[in-house]
């Protein structure tokens, strides 16, 4: 079992391992949602994301999406694993495809970072799906988003600095107005190998860029 944190801990998905940047984003929530936020998930994979919300904030209740069958039920399984049914279900359905589930206060994504066309794609179809966009593209994600979200709702998002500019200028036109710039680098020297955005549907203009945050 791999340990998180405050006694959680969860059986991690082979096909993609929780990283640094799906531990990042959690915490860039965990810290910014609101009260007894009910929050969506979409790409839970093996529930990582969702598990690390759930132990640093005891007020939320989630919903996690996944479209691969056994890293959905291997999410379930760490739900059950860490007692935490009655505030988290676990969905498999394509991101594309969602059925109705009411309107979100927060939604939490780690988007596949690569596009269809940037190089080769890595040998495991499941790894080559969760980091490249083969089944939707960054604005489709966005869009996504925005639909599950209420007036004012937020959305957490981390992604790589070199798309920075495709990510700011695309949830503005899905609706969603980035309100909440974070950096991650190793050392004040580094350059960012990650930024987190926390973007606010219908909101109005007007950007904060934090301190960054170690790696």
């Amino acid at each position: 079992m791999l340990p998180l944190e405050h006694g959680y801990e969860m059986t991690d998905d082979p096909s993609f391992p929780l990283g640094m940047d799906a531990v990042k984003l959690a915490h860039f929530a965990a810290a910014q949602l609101p009260e007894k936020a009910r929050v969506c998930e979409p790409g839970c994979g093996a529930g990582g994301v969702l598990l690390l919300l759930l132990a640093n904030r005891p007020d939320i209740t989630a919903v996690g999406v996944e479209r691969r069958t056994d890293a959905a039920e291997l999410a379930r399984e760490n739900l059950r694993h860490n007692r935490t049914e009655s505030r988290a279900v676990i969905l498999t359905a394509d991101l594309r495809e969602l059925p109705a589930l009411g309107r979100f206060d927060a939604v939490v994504m780690n988007p596949p970072y690569r596009p269809e066309n940037a190089g080769r794609l890595p040998r495991d179809p499941d790894a080559a799906a969760a980091r490249t966009e083969l089944y939707g593209t960054l604005s489709d994600f966005l869009r996504i988003s925005a639909a599950l979200l209420g007036h004012f709702g937020e959305a957490y998002f981390c992604y790589p600095p070199e798309r920075l500019t495709d990510l700011l200028t695309l949830s503005r036109k899905c609706g969603l107005e980035p309100k909440t710039l974070t950096f991650v680098q190793a050392s004040p020297d580094d350059a960012p190998c990650l930024v987190l955005c926390r973007m606010l549907k219908g909101g109005h203009p007007g950007l904060t860029v934090t301190a960054p945050v170690p790696v």
